[in-house]
């Protein structure tokens, strides 16, 4: 491959390039990946040294497949590690490409000390890239390195990462960077027990923001919406988890947007289209830990099954799935 490279037109250059990517649950020796980078990093230094502007389409390829490469690698690709944070430095100040953050971010894996080296230099090109609200590419490669850096910055850099998320999550534009501010969110609840009040506020306070805006956010994103609402039950679910150990008073609250959420989905036929499955999870889920409450809101709800039935229809559910979501709902 990397003797045909130069031969090929550009366009084929970058699926040329993204051959080199590796899925997570590849098994490659790290012998094989250490190599791999290696032919990455010569790659990448003949097309820093052309006609940058003219290659951007191929340089996104190479951050992309040496991102999957360097989680395959281990320490002895230490002597290539500045050079490639120069470069991703440099195709994100020159070229305002967010796809080379993941890659700085990525060689914490073989070189877990290099990021805490890094971060004078990363932590900034990481907040700028957190404002960047009408540039989704930018947006979303900042947001997705967040859980990366968090613990290795201190409580003040972790309160503003917070903060940059959240403001993240209200101006971006996209569908797909407010989906991924949540999965962060997610992320953090799981892995860093002493921020979760602060974080779960945070995130709770987006949720509210979706739910209570759920049909125009329907009309807005389409079938994105989908996504969005997969993250934010997960979130419900982790949080409700949470708060029953450590923040009880406040479980009625996410009882309140949960059910909020069901409600608004279902007396919306465009919203139904695009999560009915994931709400009847949410529902047997409230069903689980808050029965009474569940139970008489749902009995509220006009024709709740003969709805649930009719809508999985149209979607070609099969009868013997239907049958077994509706009895999820009536053993709850």
């Amino acid at each position: 491959l990397m003797e045909l490279l130069p031969r090929w037109t550009p366009s084929v250059r970058e699926a040329g390039i993204l051959c080199f990517a590796v899925p997570p649950t590849a098994e490659i020796s790290s012998d094989v990946a250490n190599n791999v980078l290696a032919l990455l990093c010569e790659l990448l230094k003949q097309l820093m040294q052309g006609q940058r502007g003219q290659c951007i389409g191929q340089i996104m390829s190479l951050c992309m497949a040496m991102c999957s490469i360097i989680k395959k690698t281990d320490a002895r690709i230490a002597p290539l590690a500045e050079g490639i944070c120069s470069a991703m430095a440099c195709c994100y100040e020159q070229l305002g490409l967010g796809c080379s953050l993941p890659v700085i971010a990525a060689l914490a894996t073989p070189i877990p000390e290099l990021l805490q080296q890094q971060l004078p230099q990363f932590l900034p090109l990481v907040m700028r890239g957190l404002k960047q609200f009408h540039d989704p590419e930018v947006l979303v490669s900042s947001v997705m390195v967040v859980p990366q850096i968090f613990t290795s910055v201190d409580a003040k850099g972790r309160d503003l990462l917070i903060k940059s998320l959240a403001s993240a999550f209200i101006k971006g534009t996209s569908a797909r960077a407010k989906t991924e501010v949540l999965k962060v969110f997610l992320t953090l609840i799981g892995s860093a027990p002493t921020e979760t009040p602060s974080i779960s506020q945070y995130a709770f306070v987006r949720m509210q923001f979706v739910v209570l805006q759920l049909e125009q956010a329907a009309e807005h994103y389409g079938e994105q919406l989908s996504d969005l609402i997969d993250v934010i039950i997960d979130l419900i679910k982790a949080i409700t988890t949470k708060w029953k150990q450590t923040n009880q008073e406040n479980l009625p609250h996410m009882f309140e947007l949960a059910n909020s959420l069901v409600k608004s989905a279902l007396s919306s036929t465009t919203v139904q289209q695009y999560c009915i499955i994931p709400i009847i999870s949410l529902m047997a889920f409230l069903l689980e830990q808050f029965t009474d409450l569940a139970r008489a809101s749902f009995a509220e709800i006009p024709n709740l099954l003969e709805t649930i039935s009719s809508t999985l229809r149209d979607q070609n559910c099969p009868e013997d799935e239907i049958a077994r979501y509706i009895s999820m709902l009536q053993c709850g």
